[in-house]
């Protein structure tokens, strides 16, 4: 299922609670499997009507900005613990002030998974020795 994993995907399938009468393995997949195609359809409407319709988009970076805070924000609220996504989020702030706007999410983004791998690293080892 990671290769229809989307945003969309993600947010559904971490936070459901699957009633226990049903398949949870069933379950994820068939929403991957709808938000995937679901892109498929919007990308291919989106390249046919694209030249025939004309839309203002201005604005539409608010929109998404605002989706992603929602998105972070219940994920928060749901995790088992929130030292990882905190960590991500001051990482972010920090990539923020310190590098130039283009570039602060690469950066951040590779920061993140070299600490997280680094971690997850560390912590395997401190298992198979205990």
């Amino acid at each position: 299922m990671i290769f229809g994993m989307c945003d969309e995907s993600f947010s559904l399938n971490a936070t459901l609670k699957v009633p226990d009468s049903l398949d949870r393995s069933y379950v994820y997949f068939y929403i991957t499997a709808f938000n995937y195609f679901s892109w498929v359809a919007g990308a291919g409407l989106g390249g046919l009507l694209g030249r025939v319709i004309n839309l203002n988009l201005a604005g539409l970076d608010f929109v998404m900005t605002a989706l992603f805070i929602v998105l972070f924000t219940e994920q928060l609220k749901n995790a088992r613990t929130q030292r990882d996504a905190l960590i991500g989020l001051a990482f972010a702030i920090i990539c923020l002030l310190f590098c130039n706007k283009n570039v602060f999410l690469l950066v951040t983004l590779v920061t993140l998974v070299a600490l997280f791998s680094l971690n997850y690293l560390i912590t395997r080892r401190k298992n198979d020795i205990n």
